[in-house]
């Protein structure tokens, strides 16, 4: 057995590598059209090209809406015990409450947040409809400059650290 602090570190050693793999590899601008099948959908995850929360938000309200009527539907049959058994009252207003309310409140609640995402959505189609310019001129983070820069810094570095490595002998052959 490894212990759990060798493998956080080894988990966070690993993290770093996979990062500076996909910023080299796969995240420049210039691989865009040269990517297939995996790596194209890790290129278009992690540049968010598609956005996957509306997908997932509709998947927990559906799961929610339906935790909320099944277990209301269960309650209308049961009945709950005090805290040292000697009395018992119906859970049927409880289950009924749940059958009534809990979808109504999960549909309010689903609707705001998919109301956000559908005006990220219409400003992202507006913003491609207008050229896909911002009207300003503002560098952020991952914007293609810095994901290349960032691709040949981290390149440069990698071939450093392997140099190194050759250096003190340690080869992977198997």
């Amino acid at each position: 057995m490894i212990p759990q602090s060798i493998c956080v570190i080894l988990g966070i050693i690993a993290a770093i590598v996979c990062t500076i793999l996909l910023y080299v590899l796969v995240l420049p601008k210039s691989k865009e059209n040269q990517l297939t099948g995996f790596t194209k959908f890790l290129h278009d995850f992690f540049l968010f090209k598609k956005l996957y929360i509306e997908a997932v938000i509709r998947f927990f309200y559906t799961f929610s809406t339906m935790i909320s009527i099944c277990v209301g539907f269960f309650l209308l049959f049961g009945k709950q015990t005090s805290l040292f058994g000697m009395s018992s009252h119906s859970t049927f207003g409880a289950g009924l409450a749940l059958i009534i309310g809990g979808p109504i409140i999960l549909r309010i609640t689903y609707e705001f947040m998919m109301l956000i995402i559908i005006l990220v959505t219409n400003v992202i189609a507006i913003n491609n409809k207008l050229g896909g310019s911002t009207g300003k001129d503002i560098d952020f983070a991952d914007d293609s400059n810095f994901t290349e820069k960032f691709s040949s810094v981290a390149s440069d570095a990698a071939k450093n650290v392997m140099d190194e490595v050759q250096n003190m002998g340690i080869t992977n052959d198997k």
